[in-house]
């Protein structure tokens, strides 16, 4: 008998209070950086505690522009939804997962000849250098407007 993924798959987004309406509205992956581990895209964690530390983080840095406090906005993913996806999954940080990081962090555009995953799942570079990933941290990262209608169900919490 097949494993039917019956349970939906909750992300969190780590964000400030300035971009809860937007988000409540629609994500969007083409408004982050491009200089980052998997490339232009909206990123997530399966860790709450990872996006609420990114969270307050961000909103400490952005207080200058208003921000008051972070948030931690939910996602609720269909799981045989995000199987249709042309995704990418790094279960270590192995020599494949470091050659992208630098391609992606290098500024480059795509992942891959037809142009970006949909959706690209890994560890969390900590040091690029040396080589290291953020212990019990992880990423979703999604990158095609394909993926807009996956991120419709959401719900967000200030902390």
């Amino acid at each position: 008998m097949a494993w039917l993924n019956p349970s939906p798959l909750t992300l969190y987004h780590g964000t400030i209070d300035l971009c809860v309406a937007s988000l409540n509205s629609g994500v969007s992956v083409t408004t982050g950086r491009v200089s980052t581990d998997f490339s232009l895209g909206f990123y997530t964690t399966t860790n709450f505690a990872q996006a609420r530390a990114h969270a307050r983080n961000m909103a400490y840095r952005m207080r200058p522009l208003g921000a008051r406090r972070g948030a931690v906005m939910s996602y609720i993913v269909d799981r045989n939804a995000l199987a249709g996806l042309n995704s990418l999954t790094f279960v270590e940080p192995n020599s494949d997962f470091w050659e992208l990081v630098d391609w992606c962090r290098a500024g480059n555009r795509s992942h891959h000849a037809a142009g970006y995953y949909d959706v690209v799942y890994g560890p969390v570079a900590q040091d690029v250098r040396l080589r290291t990933v953020h212990i019990g941290y992880d990423q979703v990262s999604f990158h095609s407007s394909a993926c807009a209608g996956l991120l419709a169900n959401v719900s967000g919490s200030f902390v």
